[in-house]
């Protein structure tokens, strides 16, 4: 008989809107499920309790005339890197990536570049998330 793979999964959204700096962990305010207690709303960051293979997202969304410059990182790594601007509307992009993680290993979503014109964005239809999800052990 097969491993089951655990149940660990979670998506966290509405980050704070204020301007960014280089390098800063992006703060989530709302925990929309998080199985397996991974996601620690305390530090912002995902902790692996098991090795696996992983997907985690980002959905990025910014203010007219503002940018913004994420990283998905692991242990101080960049996995993927975003960035987004839009002069004329709101507008969102998404980024996910695959990797691999031994127990305890942490993964969390941190500005790349900062500045008075770097900003995120959520109301209603446009919400600004981080999430993730094993995949197998």
């Amino acid at each position: 008989m097969a491993d089951q793979v655990p149940a660990v999964n979670f998506v966290a959204r509405s980050p704070q809107t204020s301007n960014l700096s280089t390098s800063e962990v992006i703060v989530y305010k709302t925990v929309e499920t998080n199985q397996g207690n991974g996601y620690s709303s305390t530090t912002d960051k995902f902790t692996a309790a098991v090795r696996g293979l992983y997907l985690f997202f980002m959905h990025t969304c910014v203010p007219v005339a503002k940018f913004a410059f994420l990283q998905i990182m692991k242990e101080g790594s960049a996995l993927i890197a975003s960035s987004q601007h839009e002069s004329d509307y709101t507008d969102c992009s998404s980024s996910q990536v695959f990797v691999q993680l031994d127990a305890g290993e942490t993964v969390w979503v941190q500005c790349s570049l900062g500045s008075s014109n770097v900003q995120l964005f959520e109301n209603s239809y446009h919400w600004t998330s981080f999430g993730g999800a094993i995949i197998f052990t």
